[in-house]
């Protein structure tokens, strides 16, 4: 087996040969300590950060490379005994290398604190948070009543029994717009999950434009576009709605809503198919709703009436609107059928309505993959609800298949460059502010921790004191017994030569000092067992000082993130309803990037 020699010499610590045999530190023991118990033995001895992980590092090596399968014992739960030689009696001495007389007596008070937290320091970067790599998951296939099934190229979905469905064109690519695999799956139907929350500071949950799912509803007046919205974010009066043939909404709006534990944006477009609007009208709306959905859409859904025809006035407008983006937003594109309830008092199946439906919406369906869908904007409660989450999961879904990416191009790619732009021009007009927000944060948590630390730190130093003292009164009790020890040999010798009332006097004597031997040794095992009981606690707290190091530095930084997705999030809506609202300001500025379309919103 190498030597210890041998091991500092081969990471250039040769130096330190005579240190570690004066604290009786062999390979025997580098190789069966456990981690942690070594860390805080190289800190005992006063060694540097930097050779401590140089020691680590090799004793690593050297266990790896020799192929041990053995874990270093736990020095808590095994004892070794040197036996001193002190005549008649002896004394068992546990060998502790992290506790040694020495080390103990020049790590008391301060210092010794100051020691400890640079050791714990240590401990906290080497035990910096892991991430795990996100990977997709296979969102749930539902078989939905009123759901076309899907193209048979599609992995994992039932068989088409109609030739409606068509298999899917082939997938527009773009590893910039990559989705997280979190949102390809929705939990099950009920009230919204709870979202990450700071309760330190009562913030509430953040979803960035990486975190939420962008819907663009399309369809003519009464079509009930805007109860489908209403229906999909769970809310009543987010879109104005009307039986009559009037538009309300007349400029492209958003709203948004947490459902499911997802942040929903829905886009209304309203202009698009008004065909009281000029071409010129339309197509600036076209624009607006890029700026809004930026990054890029999930789906685009066009919204039809079971009761209503589709006519040539909406082929016609379907055909200009695809035009804009190119054959591969059909890709993202779903047909979703309101008034469900119509069909469902006939009884009186979706595929069946499809079927009696004019060629060009039939085409339409199979370029769009036979995504298809029927809501019932009646329902309310748990039946919207469950409802609403099939037609989310079927979105979903079809984004898997997408490879979890939105739907983009390069208006969208301009348009996202841009508004990122004056996103980064507004944060840095309210840096100062992030800046005192965030260090308040920190602040908090400081004092948080600080107390707690606090109380650590002094149960350290009374420990290294009591510890001290142990040690102390042990050697004490040794030297006691190696003087009794000495004064028995002396009483033997003399009891050789004596004879009669001497002889007997010095047995008595020698019995006595034996006695006397026997009650110190019981005092000094009896302190030893007190000092490996404290050093018990010592580790402990230790142990407890380093974790509060940690969890504070955690906390922390997971409330800065927290604290700026939050304010990304508040900035990119800003942004959004500017552009929703075309504000000159932001609108003028954007125009330039992609056919001017902010621009024209503004009129110039």
């Amino acid at each position: 087996m190498e030597s210890i020699e041998l091991f500092l010499k081969n990471i250039g610590e040769g130096r330190l040969l005579e240190k570690f045999r004066k604290n009786e530190i062999d390979m025997e023991l580098l190789k069966t300590l456990p981690d942690k118990d070594l860390k805080c033995l190289l800190t005992d001895i006063d060694l540097k950060p930097g050779t401590r992980m140089k020691i680590i590092h090799k004793r690593e090596e050297m266990l790896k490379n020799k192929g041990t399968v053995e874990k270093p014992v736990n020095p808590e739960n095994t004892k070794e005994t040197e036996t001193k030689n002190t005549g008649q009696g002896t004394v068992e001495k546990p060998v502790n290398p992290e506790n040694t007389k020495e080390t103990e007596k020049e790590n008391t008070g301060q210092g010794s604190v100051n020691a400890l937290v640079m050791s714990f320091d240590m401990k906290i970067a080497e035990q910096g948070e892991k991430t795990t790599p996100l990977t997709f998951q296979s969102a749930k296939e539902e078989k939905v009543q009123g759901v076309v099934p899907k193209s048979k190229h599609t992995p994992k979905l039932p068989p088409k029994p109609s030739n409606l469905m068509r298999a899917e064109p082939p997938k527009m690519k773009d590893t910039n717009r990559s989705v997280p695999s979190d949102l390809l799956s929705l939990p099950a139907p009920g009230p919204s999950l709870a979202v990450d929350e700071h309760p330190e500071w009562g913030s509430s949950g953040v979803y960035t434009k990486d975190k939420e799912i962008r819907l663009v509803l399309l369809g003519k007046t009464g079509s009930g576009k805007s109860a489908t919205g209403n229906s999909i974010l769970g809310e009543k009066v987010a879109f104005e709605s009307t039986l009559s043939g009037k538009s309300i909404t007349r400029v492209c709006s958003q709203k948004a809503s947490v459902r499911f534990n997802r942040k929903i944006v829905v886009v209304d477009t309203p202009g698009i198919f008004d065909t009281t609007e000029p071409n010129e009208k339309t197509q600036q709306e076209i624009y607006r709703c890029i700026g809004i959905t930026s990054p890029g859409p999930h789906a685009f859904i066009l919204v039809l009436s079971i009761a209503n025809r589709f006519t040539e006035e909406e082929e016609r407008t379907v055909d200009h609107f695809v035009r804009q983006f190119g054959e591969n937003i059909f890709q993202y594109f779903f047909v979703l059928f309101t008034r469900k309830d119509e069909l469902d008092r006939h009884k009186y199946h979706l595929k069946d309505h499809i079927k009696n439906s004019p060629p060009k919406l039939i085409s339409f369906i199979e370029k769009c993959g036979g995504r298809v869908f029927a809501i019932d904007n009646t329902l309310e409660g748990v039946e919207l609800d469950n409802q609403v989450q099939l037609l989310l999961q079927e979105i979903l879904t079809n984004l898997e298949r997408n490879g979890g990416e939105c739907y983009t191009d390069e208006m969208y790619k301009e348009a996202e460059k841009e508004i990122q732009k004056i996103e980064r021009e507004k944060k840095r007009k309210n840096e100062e502010k992030r800046k005192r927000e965030l260090e308040e944060i920190e602040r908090k948590f400081e004092e948080k921790y600080e107390q707690k630390m606090k109380e650590e730190r002094t149960a350290l130093t009374n420990l290294q004191a009591e510890l001290t003292n142990l040690h102390e009164d042990k050697k004490q009790k040794e030297d006691e017994m190696a003087n009794l020890m000495e004064r028995v040999a002396g009483y033997e010798e003399q009891l050789i030569k004596s004879k009669g009332k001497k002889r007997e006097n010095l047995q008595q004597t020698i019995d006595m000092l034996r006695e006397e031997i026997a009650q110190t040794k019981e005092i000094a095992l009896q302190k030893e067992q007190m000092i490996e009981n404290r050093m018990k606690t010592k580790y402990q707290t230790q142990e407890n000082f380093a974790n509060m190091q940690t969890n504070r530095n955690r906390e922390m930084e997971r409330a800065r993130r927290h604290y700026e997705a939050k304010e990304d999030e508040k900035v990119r809506e800003e942004v959004r309803t500017e552009i929703e609202k075309a504000r000159p300001s932001y609108l003028e500025r954007v125009g330039n990037s992609f056919v001017g379309f902010f621009g024209s919103l503004l009129g110039f």
